[in-house]
């Protein structure tokens, strides 16, 4: 009969063992799916960032041509401002000189009508007249009339030029505002292209500091996961059934309460980018509250953590001893201190103001993340 007893006592530790082992496999199994979509995830946005990496150096390429353009534009403008500055000086020349032959031209006409006036009067009185003295004054006035006729040409010559020089002026001047107009348009094009550089090069450090945060968070999944390989190989050894501790947070499932009220603005699981073409995977959720609402404890358990951690900003973890954690993140002041109790709807934190009135949360069963929406009460 104790034969008997020892052996249905042997086959319950065999069966409860088999029942640990069960859980620890399946418990291994959620970590490695979660790291597999953290390595899908990853892969996604190492693809975004080669792609943002292209378009930056295509930009780049972009900037360097135009800025070729603008410079060739620019000695343009140069060469045609040292030309209109030289027909300028040319065209003072000219305008100098007409002013000088029409103010000549001018001279020899009233001195020429003088001398031709004295003449006439001395024809007429010819008893005072001398015929020599009469051919010295024609003379005078032929060479008079030469040198009118000498002014006269040199004002028209000076007038020529005039017109010439202030036809390449006119020239010159609309082919430099046509010439500055493109100057214009490739500096807006130069312009927008660094605004759009920029705006790739910050999306691309951006997705390379969430590689960054992906891969620590990958490394520390692994290392998670080598642990559970250990523990799953250890729980073999154990008679030990994990029935009890599942039992009490089941039945917590679609009977929390809320943390704060507000509007889910981030889904758990897989999530678009807001501004990367990529597809982002989220372990909780977010909610956006009212500046500086109060945020309780969804249910009663232990502060075990309270403090700065990564991109969670300001954080608070709550052990509910039935084998399930809460994660409160992203907060604006923590109101308990680490290895408090807390009873559920316990105020524990508050949430920033403006565009920080968010509380991030996260709830994980057996270290594995679970949708918090199927833990807390349906909203009506």
């Amino acid at each position: 009969m104790l034969k008997v007893k020892n052996l249905i006592i042997f086959f319950i530790i065999i069966l409860l063992a088999n029942i640990s082992f069960a859980d620890a496999k399946s418990d291994l199994n959620k970590k490695k799916n979660e790291l597999n979509k953290l390595q899908n995830t990853l892969s996604s946005k190492k693809a975004e960032k080669e792609k943002l990496l292209k378009q930056e150096n295509k930009y780049k390429q972009e900037l360097k041509n135009i800025s070729k353009t603008i410079s060739k534009n620019q000695k343009e403008m140069d060469s045609l401002k040292l030309k209109i500055k030289n027909v300028e000086k040319n065209l003072d020349t000219a305008s100098t000189e007409y002013s000088r032959a029409s103010d000549e031209k001018q001279a020899y006409i009233d001195q020429i009508n003088k001398k031709v006036l004295e003449y006439v009067k001395q024809e007429s009185s010819s008893y005072f007249s001398y015929p020599l003295h009469r051919k010295i004054q024609s003379l005078v006035i032929c060479a008079d009339v030469a040198s009118f006729h000498s002014a006269s040409d040199r004002s028209l010559k000076a007038k020529d030029e005039i017109d010439k020089y202030s036809k390449s002026k006119q020239d010159f001047l609309s082919l430099k505002s046509k010439k500055q107009n493109i100057l214009n348009k490739n500096m807006d094009i130069q312009k927008n292209k660094n605004k759009q550089l920029k705006t790739t090069a910050d999306k691309r450090a951006k997705a390379e500091k969430e590689i960054r945060d992906m891969d620590n968070s990958k490394k520390a999944l692994e290392s998670l996961i080598s642990k559970l390989k250990i523990a799953s190989a250890n729980e073999q050894k154990k008679a030990k059934t994990t029935t009890s501790k599942y039992q009490n947070a089941n039945v917590r499932k679609n009977n929390l309460p809320w943390p704060v009220d507000g509007k889910v603005i981030l889904k758990y699981g897989k999530n678009k980018h807001p501004e990367l073409d990529t597809v982002i995977v989220s372990n909780g959720i977010k909610i956006k509250a009212q500046n500086g609402a109060i945020i309780k404890s969804i249910d009663d358990g232990s502060v075990v953590f309270t403090g700065e951690f990564k991109s969670y900003g300001k954080m608070i973890i709550v052990d509910h001893k039935g084998n399930y954690f809460s994660i409160y993140g992203q907060l604006k002041d923590i109101l308990v201190k680490q290895n408090k109790a807390v009873t559920r709807q316990e105020p524990i934190a508050t949430v920033g103001s403006g565009n920080n009135s968010v509380l991030y949360l996260e709830i994980r069963q057996c270290n594995s993340p679970e949708n918090p929406l199927m833990w807390l009460e349906e909203k009506k």
